[in-house]
């Protein structure tokens, strides 16, 4: 068998190339087994033929965890190591902590994490400076106000980090108690402040004590409501508002304040019988409830209910033997070819078709399919003769250029073509675009008949402008 000359430039690798040592070298390219298979297949398909993969890729990330993967607590365990408190774990990877709240492990496998507070647990610190200087506060994450702290560069600077810059010295920062009620936190600050008074300090807490370490929380349900109320689905709501998303779901409140939004995808037990026969009720037939609300439908076959909530449809359906001879002969004469008979009445074609009576019924429709041996070099001449560009006979008379190409009838049939049709670049005018569109009632039609000056209407940003006149005209 010889291959076909185009192939001849291209490099074939002899039996045998792809060894191990080869598809190794190849897999230490890329950090994802997608990037492997994508950019280097070869070597990529001969590795998973000789089953080498997961050897030749033991160094690769995994995008994507097996299934099942996350229901191993080993593994969930594995990856809590990685992070130093709860929050980085449930950011970096929802799914091994979500099975693992699940499965009650948490507790388990987060032990060696750092404890932290809350909006409603606190715990009080002291700055203190070489100077006789000190600051009392109070928060739910020590390690980040810490660092906070000592932060001199930026925008936002503290109390703290300012009177390092003043003078140069370094705090000793100093967790004084452990998470508590934010009212006990507030008292012991306080009450700190006040020692460290009496014993001569200089206190540099600019605002009262009492402060709760941080702004209360944002998304309270007030806040959620009112930024639902922007988007009409809640998908926009959970990728553009994931905050807000977020703390509606956690505390319950997501279905009522999305009630006013498009649920393109229902939430579990949404199809009750109720809302299944609500929804009936805005369709006519059974045929339309299944195509446009396919979920209800669903529920309320399975269900055994949609006796009940379609009571109020027209049955479209027609009685067996309905489709006489007769009955089809009428309804056949609606239509002008026998594929748009097919297409609009398909119980009727598929009746005359079965009981053989379509070519009788069908004869009054035009034929566009033509017979077998229909397209000789002639009619392919005459009908090349209708255009001045080969891609329009391919376009627009499929089955002539097909046999054309076939019989190699190409080149001569095209002769007359001006293949030098190519306009100079300042040819295409806002000017000549819009006489072009005048010509046409529908856009679809410009586009299709005068593809260039379409695309360069809407390449050069004035089609817009163009549909709005053609707009105003008609």
């Amino acid at each position: 068998m010889f291959l076909p000359i185009f192939f001849y430039h291209m490099e074939r690798k002899p039996n045998g190339y792809w060894t191990k040592e080869k598809c190794h070298e190849k897999s230490l390219k890329y950090k994802y087994k997608q990037e492997f298979r994508k950019d280097d297949s070869k070597a990529h398909n001969a590795a998973r033929r000789r089953g080498w993969l997961d050897d030749i890729c033991g160094h690769m990330v995994e995008l994507k965890k097996q299934y099942g993967y996350w229901q191993k607590k080993e593994n969930c365990i594995q990856e809590a190591l990685k992070y130093s408190n709860r929050t980085e774990f449930y950011k970096n990877c929802k799914r091994g902590y979500q099975v693992s709240r699940e499965n009650n492990w948490l507790d388990d496998i987060c032990n060696h994490m750092e404890r932290r507070g809350n909006r409603h647990k606190k715990c009080v610190y002291v700055c203190v400076f070489y100077d006789n200087q000190i600051y009392v506060g109070i928060t739910y994450n020590f390690n980040e106000r810490k660092k906070e702290h000592l932060k001199i560069h930026g925008r936002k600077i503290s109390s703290v980090g300012k009177h390092i810059i003043e003078s140069g010295l370094t705090p000793n920062i100093i967790k004084l108690t452990e998470y508590l009620q934010k009212e006990e936190a507030i008292l012991l600050e306080e009450k700190y402040v006040n020692k460290y008074r009496n014993e001569n300090f200089i206190i540099l807490n600019k605002i009262k004590t009492g402060g709760i370490g941080g702004s209360e929380i944002k998304w309270n349900k007030e806040n959620c409501i009112k930024e639902a109320l922007k988007y009409k689905t809640r998908n926009n709501f959970r990728v553009k508002s994931a905050g807000a998303y977020d703390a509606a779901h956690r505390y319950g409140w997501l279905n009522e304040i999305t009630e006013h939004m498009l649920l393109y995808k229902k939430y579990n037990g949404y199809w009750t019988k109720e809302n299944c026969g609500k929804e009936a009720l805005k369709y006519k037939n059974r045929t339309d409830f299944s195509k446009k609300s396919s979920g209800a439908y669903d529920t309320a076959h399975r269900n055994n209910w949609l006796d009940d909530v379609c009571k109020h449809m027209i049955n479209i359906k027609k009685p067996n033997g309905y489709w006489t001879k007769e009955r089809c002969f009428r309804e056949s004469r609606k239509y002008n070819t026998r594929s748009e008979f097919q297409k609009k009445s398909r119980s009727a074609y598929m009746s005359a078709m079965k009981h053989k009576w379509l070519n009788e019924i069908c004869a009054h429709m035009s034929e566009i399919r033509k017979p077998k041996g229909y397209w000789t070099k002639k009619r392919c001449e005459e009908e090349f003769l209708k255009y001045d560009r080969k891609k329009n006979v391919k376009l627009y008379s499929k089955t002539a250029y097909s046999v054309a190409l076939k019989n190699n009838w190409i080149k001569e049939l095209t002769l007359h073509m001006n293949f030098d049709s190519r306009k100079p670049n300042d040819y295409w005018t806002k000017e000549r675009c819009y006489n072009l569109a005048l010509k046409y009632k529908k856009l679809k039609d410009f586009r299709l008949n005068e593809h260039r000056a379409y695309d360069v209407a809407k390449k050069h940003k004035f089609l817009k402008e163009i549909i709005t006149h053609l707009k105003k005209i008609r």
